[in-house]
């Protein structure tokens, strides 16, 4: 692809076949992407029919291409693409845990305060589109946080606020606090 937007890359990873991944940045017309890992994630077994989009590529393709999140999001529901996470040794950032390809789970959010939260689970996109889906941990799914989240005072549950340094935990200290 040709891009149309310029962009930022604020952060990002050298792998061990000595390419780039874009993690983070952020384009001319406000658009921000943020990748984190996420264990669950699957892209389905690849369709040799479909153009891949490296996973390497995949926020360096949004941020190159689109101007809002609702322009990413109608792109994303009609994709005639796949995203392909490439069998490479990747170690885990932080764990020292090393794993055959990375997992990764990507959030948007543009200058008009649009947000959107898009994995990949068995195969298939889940794309969690609103404006107050402001947060996102590695792990679980997002669907699972906020089912997580709905238990804790606050959010319709009964539970205290959760002090660990787990993901799930960091969720619902992140979600109190905005």
């Amino acid at each position: 692809w040709t891009a149309k937007y310029a962009s930022l890359v604020t952060a990002s990873s050298w792998l061990p076949n000595g390419k780039s991944a874009v993690s983070d940045g952020v384009n001319e017309k406000g658009l921000v992407a943020n990748m984190l890992w996420l264990d669950p994630s699957d892209y389905g077994k690849r369709d040799e029919r479909l153009p891949g989009l490296s996973l390497a590529l995949w926020g360096q393709y949004i941020l190159d291409n689109f101007e809002t999140v609702a322009d990413v999001v109608q792109n994303m529901q009609s994709s005639s693409f796949q995203i392909v996470s490439h069998t490479i040794p990747v170690t885990v950032p932080g764990s020292g845990t090393t794993m055959s390809s990375a997992v990764l789970h990507l959030a948007l959010t543009d200058k008009s305060g649009d947000s959107a939260i898009i994995e990949y689970i068995a195969g298939k996109a889940f794309i969690h589109h609103d404006r107050n889906y402001t947060i996102m941990t590695n792990q679980p799914s997002f669907d699972k946080q906020q089912e997580n989240l709905r238990q804790y005072q606050g959010f319709g549950g009964q539970k205290p606020l959760p002090g660990t340094t787990e993901p799930a935990d960091r969720f619902v200290r992140a979600a109190y606090y905005m």
